[in-house]
């Protein structure tokens, strides 16, 4: 079926998306992503590990209690070590990690909130 020509010119007009104008479809689908997933991207950045625990609190201006928090590692470590846990508190982030990661290791966070 993906050999099909209607599927072929469906690909090639997906990769040409800033070309396109949202039809009515297109736009009622945005907005039931947006009702559903109220939440937008407040404040991204990056600080490194601290050798000595499995958890680590960082100061981040900005931050509120109940924002939502993703981190992962920018740089790989150097032994199996992962995050299980980030949670939001005011102006400060706190995270707990499989094992001591070391220090050095660079963490990036992207803070959703609410809108």
């Amino acid at each position: 079926m993906s050999d099909s020509p209607d599927f072929k010119l469906e690909a090639d007009q997906a990769g040409r998306y800033p070309d396109r104008r949202f039809g009515k479809r297109e736009r009622k689908l945005l907005e039931s992503v947006q009702e559903a997933f109220p939440f937008a991207t407040k404040l991204v950045g990056s600080f490194e590990t601290v050798a000595g625990s499995d958890t680590q609190t960082v100061s981040i201006p900005g931050l509120k209690a109940g924002d939502k928090v993703l981190c992962q590692f920018g740089t790989a470590p150097a032994f199996p070590v992962t995050i299980l846990s980030a949670s939001a508190s005011t102006a400060s982030l706190s995270l707990s990690y499989s094992s001591d990661p070391g220090a050095g290791l660079t963490v990036n966070y992207f803070v959703f909130r609410a809108s």
